[in-house]
Order: C-alpha cells, then structure tokens, then sequence
C-alpha cells in the first residue's frame, strides 16, 4: 500500500480532519502526485468499507461540531467528504458500501441548511446525487427528493443557464417517485408551476420537453399547469406561443388514459374555446398561434382525428351565431385547421365534413358583417392555393367568382376589398391558378383608382406578384397611362409601390444608355408630373455611380441640343464637344430640340431631382471623385443652359443646380442671386424664390441672406417717431468700406424667406450648422417686437407703414418660433424653456387684460392702455391672435419635449387665466389642445412611484381647467347657439383626446377622476334640468346627436370608451343618491341620460344602479295636485319613460 493512500486511510479511521483536509489539499494540487480518484479506484471492498466507516463517523462529528460553530474548517472537510464520495461512486463497476450510502444521504438531508456563502459544496453534493441517482445505484430513491428541489431552485435563479435546464431534465424520473396529492409535494409543485412562465425553460429543447413531461405527472397538476400558462398568453410574444403549442403537442403525442383525456378535453378543447369566444384580438391571435403547432402537426397520424373531434361540438355551432366577432374567430379557426376530417374514417362521412367546409366558406363570404368576409377572403384564397388540385373545379370555380365578381367590389367596407386582392395574391403562389386568373384580374383595373389608400396599396401589391410571373404581364391588368396617373398624384406608399412596378420599363439599368435616355424623354413626354415623382424615388433603386452617371446622360443630351440650336442660328460661341461620346449623343437626338421646352425642362427637373437625392451621398469624402466630375461637367454646360433657356420654369430649375456647384465656378450668377431675392415680392410662391434660398446656402451665403432679412425687420419694426434701429445693434461693425444701396423693407418677404429656411431640410441643416450665431442675434431683434407690441396697445392706429398688425403678428410667432428652433438644454441663455417663462409673464401683463370685460370703475387701466375706444375690438383681435401664437406654439414645444415640469405648470396657469377672462371662446380650440398636450407631458414627467398611484404633476389643475371650458362653453350656448356648434367642432378633437388620456393615465386615481367626470356629469345635468323646464314635451332621445347642444357634445365624447361610460354613470349615481336633484325635473333630466346612454352601451351594469336611485328618488315624490300644472305634466312623463327604461334593462318584467 503506497504511503499516502495509508495515511489516508489512518486520517479517516482516526476521524482526523486536519490530515484529512491536508491529503485533500494535496489533491487539489498541481504539484502532487495524489489523486482521490485513482486512489479509491486500488482499494479493495474491505478498506473501501473501513475508508467509508472513518468518513461517516467524520461527517456526522463535523455536522455536531458545525452546529456548535466550533470547528472553522467543518466545509471543508464536507467538502472532501463529498469529493471523495464523488471519486467513489464514478468507478466504472462502483462498489458502494452501507457507511457511503448513510453518508450520502446525511448530505443530500442537510445540503439545503447549508449556508448561502456554501453554493459550492451544495452544488457538489447535488452533484453526487445526481451521479447516484442516474446510475440508479442501490437507494437512490432516498437521495432525489432534496436533489431535484435544489436543481429546479437553481434553474429559477436570475442567473440560471442552460446548463441548469439540462440537469433538471436528467433528473425527471425522480419526479415519478412524488406524491402529487400528498400537501408535502406543495413546494415542489410551485417550483414547478413557476417553471412553465420561465423564458429560459421555453428556449431550450430540453426545457420544452421537462415541461411537457410536467403534464404526465398527475390528472390534476395538469390542470393547474394549464391555468397558469392560460394567464400567461396574452402577455407573451410570438416565440413564446409557438413553443407552448408545443408543448401540448408532445404532452397529447406521449399521452394516454386519463392523461390523454384531461389534456384533450381540459388543455386542447379549452384553447379551442377560448380561440373562438375571447373578445380580445390579440389573445384571439396568441391563441391560433398556439393551436396553430398542432395544425402544422396535421401530417402525423391521429392529429386530424383529434382535431376533427374536438372542434366539432365548438366550430360549427360557433360559424352560425348572431355574434359577429365569434363568427370571424371560429372562422379563423376553421382556416387555420382546413381541412377537418378523418382520414382513418367512411368516405362518405369524410365527403360530407368536407362539402360542409365548403357550403360554410360560401355562405361567410357574404356575411353580413365585413370583418367575417374579409376573414372569409383571405381564408378562401389560403384554402385555394393549397389545395387546389383537390377541391372540386366548380366548387373552386364558384368561391373565386364570388371573390372577384361581389366581394372585390364591397362599397361598404374597404377591409374586404383588400382582403380580395391580398387572397389574390397568395393564389398566385400556385401556378395552377395563373391560366384562371389571367382571365379574371383584367376586370380588376379600376381599383387602381380606388377611394381607399389600403385598396389601392394592396392591389399594387398584387401586381407587384404578377410582375414576377411570365405567364401574366402587369400591364395587361393596368396601363402604363393609370398607373402613371396615379403616380402623380397619390400617397408615398402607393407611390413607392408603382416606381417599383414600373422601375425596368423606364430606368433598365441593364441596358444602355441611349435607352434608358429614350425611356426618360418618353416618360416626361407622357406625363411630366410622374416624371418628377418617378425620379425623386428612382435613386434609392440605383447606386451612387449609376445615378451620377444618368445625370451626366441627360446633361449630354440637353447640351447637344443647345449646340444644334446655336448651329441652326449660326452662333458660335456654344463650346465644342469635348469627346467623342458627347459627338455621337449629339448625333443620336437630331428629332430633339431646343424648341421642346416641356421635354428640356423636364430633363434639366430630372437632372436637378436625381443630384438632391445623391446630395447627402456626394458629400461624403469617399465619394468626392464622383461629385469633382459632376460639377466639373456642369460647370461647362450650365453657363450655356442660362444662355439658352429662358422660360420661368428652366430658370428655376437651373437656379437649383447652380447651388450644387461651388460659387467660385458660377460667379456672375452667384453674385447676382441676392439681387433676384431682394427683387421679389410678398406675393412670391415658395416655388419662385425657393431655388434661389436653397442656392444660396449651397454657397455658404447664409450670412449674407440674414443680414438682409435683419435690415429688413429692423427698418420695419423701428419705434415710430425715432431713427432707432434695433438690428443696429446687434449687427456686426465691419472695418471694409461699403455702400449699401437703399431699399425698402419687405418684413413679410423675410418672414417668408425665414420660414423656408427654418422648414426646408437642406436649408435647415445649413444655416443651424454654419449660422447659429447670426439666427440668435436675429431672434434678439425679434424679441423687440414685444416692445412694439405694447406701444400698439397705446396708439390709435399701426406704428408705422410697415410696422402693420400683421407684421407685428408674423413677427411674434417668427420670434416664438425661433426660441423653440434654437433651444439648447445645456444653456441658460439660449433656453426656450426659460424664455417662454419670460413671455408668460409679458403675456400677462400686456394681452390678458384686452380680454378682460372690465367695468367703468375698473376701467383706468383700460383707458391708459387704449387711445380710442373705436381701437377696442381691434387690439382685443390683436391680442386673441397673439395668445393664440403662444398657445399653439407651447403645444408644438411641448410635443417635441421642450418644456420642464415648471413650465408645464406655468403654461396650465397661464391656460386657467385665459379661461378666468371670460371672452376666451375663439381661444378654446388651442386652450383645450394644450391641455392635452400637458396631460401627456406630465406623465412624461412623473416618476415611477407617481405613474404607479395613477397622478401625473398637473393632475390636479386639469379638473379645473376642464370646468372653466365647459362653464365659458355652456355660457357661448346661450348666448349664440350657432357660433356654439362652430366653437364646439374645434375643440371636439382636443377634448376627447383630453379625457381619453387622463383617463388612460389617471386610471387608478379616483379622486382626480371623479372631479374631472363630476364635471362633465354636472354641465349635462344642468342643461338637461334647464331644457326639461324650458320644453315640457322633450322627446326622449335615442341617439347622443339629438341631445341639447352642449349634453349631445359631451356624452358624444364619454361614450368613445367603456370606462368614461362608466365612470361619468357613477358620477350620476352617487348625484341622484345624495338627494342633489330634489325637484322632479332634474330626476326627469338624469332619467333622460341615462336612456340614452344605455342606447347607445347597452351592457353595461351601472345602468342598474343610476334606475334603482332614480326609482327610489321618484316614489318618495307626491303627486302634483293640479292636473294642468307643468309639474304634473313633467311627473307623467317621467313615470312612464322610467316604467320603460325599467322594461328595456331587464329589472321589470
């Protein structure tokens, strides 16, 4: 016996740890010669037997003494224990004595009481058993219960791996050995439970196929397995689904007995269920993913079976009943599992299920509601294209002419028109179907022209599918003329779908490039505006160089015409070809000319489209080779187009590609740019001064357009009886001598030219790259126009001849504009938050008070701000346009993000002191969308724990907000009911988003709910109340439009959702149980809203509730006395439209 292999021996006998853990450590080390496992591997069964005898007796001294903490080196000396136990039982034919079986399961009985700081040593325990248990040695039984608790607590772990996963799979048959019914498997059967809403278990093969092995365990765990992942469907994603359908699958595949039965009547037929009834789309969608696994399963035996027999006491019945929803899901369904039938069964059982199948698909093709043929659409044409060979011809022959003859032309509903065309096209992946189809989709053309964009996206699609099929041409089903037309004039999306179409007909990048210039010439030829539509997406279909190479085609092709122009006019000086390329073009277009002004403007429009789309590109540095030869080409041939064309639209058009060569190669034209700009007129359109803005900025001319749109502001907003300049002082001293020529000012030409520069991509990105400090001192020289506006609030007309109001307005929102334009978060000075603050205050000192109706002892104020009574209504217009450019562009700054929790607070209480004016109606419009836009900007802004109570940072200036609008709106009704409705129109769309979002937001904070509904409710009330009064014949109303103005316009926006519905009911029912509507007539006004709500939603229960109230209310009231008084004509004809609303809710028989 070697020396260290009887020193361990004796360290074990003696039951000494210090020499045990020493020879461990030996083991443990590189250096020495030792191993555990080679040495337990030469002992014979008796020192085995007297090795394991000493290591029992050590553990359990070590678990005593470890329960003292008394012995610092207890784990470790468990941890050699086990080490050794490991060696022991990995032998090849191990030899196990009693002491190491007693040993282990003193371990695997303490491993999980171990401390947390001793994963390792739990782990290596586990470990053993684990070996134990798969090598199925003598008790391992005994050693699997602690063993898989502490894999499955591990694989739940945060940081669990994939390997977790397969220890817990080779370790399932423990839980054979389990007591499900037994209370003392509850642990174990939540470990489990919690197993199938694990991502990590659904990723891995192994953890998919532990959990369906989870539904053999017991008849009544399955149940519980199926409830939990149940719940879990409507939150999980398309992956997560599918790998739950399969888990079913191999659960019902391994099934069998009362396992077979609980999976297919409790788990399978309940999805089935729940596919066809839930009201939800998206768990109606998870749910066919789900049972879409065992669709796709339909090629293994028995799955058809099964699926015929559990959906047949559901589907059938489903297809047929009055709800259309159920309908469209159990017809879903029924496509998805196409064809139901047993292929084990009689031929005539299976011939009747199938024309069954068939009689259902054409009767729901014209189902009454549009969402079941739309279904039906799409499903048909699925069903058609798989199986085409086998449904018989006129039965296929009848379901595609009701698809091309009815439904395709569906007035009612666009959604089925779609579906006809997106069911053609999956048709025509089987090419069975082409011979019949190209027949049929000709009679289709129109829809080209469709009223519906999605119609029209969805049949270019389809042609789209039958460019790529060389049985059927795309423009034997539609012209080149419809197609172009509707090139011209339709959405991006229909538009990028015919450039596609018609991509190779008219730019063949295969061909050469004579051709694709004939195509061109052709194309502007037959209609210029798709022209310039097809080339602004045609660049995205080319590279870099195909692109800037075309360009340099057409450039050819125009010159060449030039020169024949200038040779027929025997003018010399039009430059001679440079190469013989350009030669044989020049002799290739002897039927073009000069003359041709509509196909020249349209090359040179092609050409200047094609360069603004390459822009971007070409200013990269990799491609500066490529943009060196294009200016270089046109700075040859440009000079000569200026000299030859003259008409308006080629001017502009070459003005445009002026600025994309550098100033320096087109000086005489650069230097008088300026000249053209200061030369234009207000009435100028974007189009004429346009290309020459663009230009400019090209040039890096930026400051030189600037410092005239400053001049020209300055002279136009100069203080009337001074010589004071405000640009003056912000404009730069220049040390050259300069003559600066006189002009007049044109402040709304340089509004106009400030706008295009602001809104213009191009334009925009230069002059806030290269001119940020010029914009800031010109936005100063804006921000005097307040300065301006204040001493026209106290002159008796305009300040000067252009200092007009509408200058001073332009002026205003320019300078409002520019403020949000420039912000920059991480300077004070240049923040538009902190601006707008310091406009709210101005603004409320200088334009609130000209809405104020003040009296006459109030009105020195007044008289101090106002020259002339006659000026009045004027400055108070100017001061409604003024607040209302504040209030709009505070919406679009708050929209983008600009704008802190105290400025949305600040621009809510400025709202509330328009409102507080009481003359605020032509302001309601934009008061009620920042409103909306604050609601949103404070959940925005509230933290975690605010978002989680439902409160937002302005939720409580909201509800008050919201009664002043509909107070100062109640106030505009009685007073002019016409210009109501008008005012009532504008806010319609700002208003419901308002409550829609608050209620979204602020769902589980009822307090702040209940002021904002209890004011909707009381404004109903009110005028309902003053109605019934006012007209003792009021016709109950059926519908919300029929209401009075202001009732009609609110229960219109609660009823766009349940919950408002719902809400603003229990705000009337807590009104009727108070006792606040003591006369009869505000009973008779609640008993009217409630009528027509419960018209309009009919399901809901608080209907119950506001009756019962009302009923008590009324009994309790005596009846008027005098037979002809209104009460008592009020009083019947409130008992009997309650005694019917009683009958219509079901609480009366």
């Amino acid at each position: 016996m070697a020396p260290t292999q009887e020193s361990f021996l004796q360290a074990a006998e003696n039951m000494d740890p210090a020499d045990f853990l020493g020879l461990m450590q030996q083991n443990s080390s590189k250096n020495e010669d030792f191993s555990v496992t080679e040495m337990v591997a030469e002992l014979n069964k008796q020192q085995l037997e007297k090795l394991w005898s000493g290591l029992q007796q050590m553990t359990i001294g070590t678990l005593l003494e470890l329960e003292d903490e008394e012995l610092s080196d207890a784990f470790s000396v468990l941890q050699g224990i086990a080490t050794v136990a490991m060696a022991t039982v990995s032998q090849e034919t191990p030899s196990i004595p009693e002491a190491l079986f007693e040993t282990a399961v003193v371990l695997h009985g303490v491993m999980r009481t171990l401390p947390d700081s001793q994963d390792k040593l739990k782990n290596n325990i586990v470990k053993l058993c684990e070996v134990w248990c798969s090598s199925e040695l003598a008790g391992w039984e005994n050693l699997n219960t602690e063993t898989i608790v502490y894999l499955l607590e591990k694989s739940l772990a945060a940081k669990a791996s994939h390997n977790d996963i397969k220890r817990v799979w080779s370790l399932r048959q423990c839980l054979l050995r389990m007591n499900f019914d037994n209370e003392s498997s509850s642990d174990l059967k939540a470990l489990l439970e919690n197993c199938v809403i694990r991502p990590l278990y659904l990723k891995h093969e192994e953890g998919r196929k532990f959990l369906s092995y989870l539904f053999g365990m017991n008849p009544t765990f399955i149940e519980n397995l199926h409830k939990i992942i149940k719940n879990q469907l409507p939150f999980c994603n398309k992956s997560l689904l599918e790998w739950y359908g399969e888990i079913y699958f191999r659960a019902w595949r391994t099934a069998s007995g009362p396992y077979l039965q609980k999976l297919e009547s409790y788990c399978i037929q309940d999805l089935m269920f729940f596919a066809v009834h839930a009201s939800s789309k998206s768990l109606v969608s998870g749910l066919r993913k789900v049972l879409g696994y065992f669709h796709k399963q339909k090629i293994q035996r028995g799955v058809d079976e099964m699926l015929l027999r559990l959906y047949d006491p559901i589907i059938w019945r489903s297809l047929k009943v009055a709800n259309a929803s159920v309908r469209a899901n159990a017809l879903s369904l029924l496509i998805d599992a196409f064809p139901l039938q047993d292929p084990d069964g009689v031929v005539e059982e299976t011939d009747r299920i199938m024309q069954k199948q068939f009689d259902i698909l054409t009767d729901l093709l014209m189902d009454p509601c549009p969402l079941v043929r739309a279904t039906a659409a799409h499903g048909v044409a699925r069903i058609c294209n798989v199986f085409w060979e086998l449904i018989p011809s006129q039965t296929l022959h009848n379901l595609i002419k009701t698809l091309v003859d009815d439904l395709a032309w569906d007035t009612s509903s666009a959604d089925v028109r779609m579906a006809v065309f997106q069911g053609l096209k999956y048709l025509l992946d089987n090419h069975l179907s082409h011979p019949l189809l190209k027949t049929i989709l000709p009679k289709l053309s129109n829809f080209i022209h469709d009223r519906s964009e999605i119609v029209r996206v969805a049949f270019l699609d389809l042609l789209l599918k039958v460019k790529g099929i060389r049985a059927i041409k795309f423009w034997s089903i539609v012209s080149m003329d419809h197609l172009l037309a509707r090139l011209e004039m339709d959405t991006p999306p229909v538009v990028r779908r015919i450039v596609n179409l018609i991509f190779n007909s008219y730019m063949p990048l295969d061909k050469p490039d004579d051709l694709k210039l004939t195509r061109c010439i052709f194309l502007i030829q037959s209609n210029p505006g798709a022209a310039r539509i097809f080339y602004q997406y045609a660049h995205r279909r080319m590279s870099l160089v195909q692109t800037s190479k075309f360009i340099t085609v057409l450039c050819r092709c125009v010159m060449a015409c030039v020169r024949k122009d200038r040779k027929t006019n025997n003018d010399q000086s039009a430059a001679e070809p440079d190469d013989e390329e350009e030669k044989e073009n020049e002799e290739d277009d002897t039927e073009l000319s000069v003359a041709d002004t509509d196909v020249m403007v349209g090359l040179l429009e092609t050409m200047a489209i094609l360069w603004g789309g390459i822009a971007a590109q070409l200013n990269k540095p990799s491609n500066n080779d490529i943009k060196e030869k294009l200016q270089a080409k046109f700075s040859q041939t440009l000079p000569e187009f200026f000299r030859t064309f003259q008409d308006s639209r080629a001017l502009s058009v070459l003005v445009l590609l002026a600025g994309y060569l550098p100033a320096n190669i087109v000086p005489m034209f650069s230097r008088c740019c300026l000249s053209k700009l200061k030369a234009m007129k207000p009435e100028n359109s974007p189009e004429e001064y346009g290309t020459w803005l663009e230009a400019m900025c090209n040039w890096g001319k930026v400051r030189d357009l600037l410092e005239l749109i400053s001049d020209w502001l300055g002279d136009s907003l100069k203080i009337q009886g001074t010589d004071e300049n405000p640009a003056a002082k912000t404009k730069k001293k220049t040390r050259c001598v300069t003559f600066k020529e006189p002009i007049e000012p044109q402040p709304m030409l340089a509004f106009n030219y400030l706008t295009y520069l602001t809104k213009q991509p191009v334009c925009r990105d230069i002059i806030l790259n290269t001119a940020q400090k010029d914009l800031r001192e010109m936005t100063d020289l804006l921000k005097g126009v307040k300065g301006c506006i204040e001493q026209r609030f106290v002159s008796p007309g305009a300040l000067s001849k252009y200092a007009t109001d509408e200058v001073l307005v332009e002026a205003f929102r320019t300078y409002c504009k520019m403020e949000v334009i420039l912000h920059d978060p991480e300077n004070q000075e240049h923040s538009a938050v902190l601006a707008f603050e310091q406009l709210l205050s101005w603004a409320d000192v200088e334009l609130l008070s000209a809405l104020e109706n003040k009296s006459e002892a109030d009105g020195s104020l007044r008289q101090k701000r106002t020259a002339a009574d006659a000026e009045a209504p004027v400055l108070k217009e100017l001061a409604e346009t003024l607040i209302e450019v504040i209030l709009v562009i505070a919406c679009n700054m708050l929209l983008v993000g600009v704008g802190d929790t105290e400025c949305a607070s600040q621009l809510a209480e400025f709202a509330r002191l328009i409102l507080q004016t009481g003359d605020a109606a032509k302001l309601l419009p934009s008061v009620t969308t920042l409103m909306y836009q604050i609601t949103e900007h404070s959940l925005n802004q509230c933290t975690e724990e605010e978002e989680d109570e439902g409160v937002g940072s302005h939720g409580d200036l909201v509800p008050g907000m919201l009664g002043m609008v509909i107070q100062t709106l109640a106030s505009l009704v009685h007073k002019n009911k016409i210009e109501a409705e008008k005012v009532l129109a504008g806010v319609k769309f700002s208003v419901t988003e308002l409550l829609k979002s608050y209620y979204r937001h602020h769902s589980l904070n009822q307090t702040v709910n209940h002021d904002v509904m209890a004011t909707v409710m009381a404004a109903t009330v009110a005028e309902m109340n003053a109605t019934v009064k006012k007209e003792l014949e009021f016709t109950k109303c059926d519908k919300v439009g029929n209401m009075p103005t202001l009732t009609a316009f609110l229960l219109g926006i609660i009823t766009k959702t349940n919950a408002m519905t719902r809400a603003f009911l229990e705000e009337l029912f807590e009104c009727i149980s108070s006792g606040a509507l003591q006369d009869t007539a505000g009973l008779t006004a609640a008993l009217h809203l409630v009528h027509t709500l419960h018209k309009v939603k009919p399901n809901l229960s608080e209907f119950e509730n506001c009756l019962t109230g009302i009923q008590g209310q009324f009994n309790g009231k005596e009846v008027p006395e005098d037979t002809e008084s209104p009460e008592r004509h009020i009083y019947q004809s409130t008992k009997t439209l309650l005694g019917e609303c009683l009958q219509q809710t079901g609480m009366v028989v």
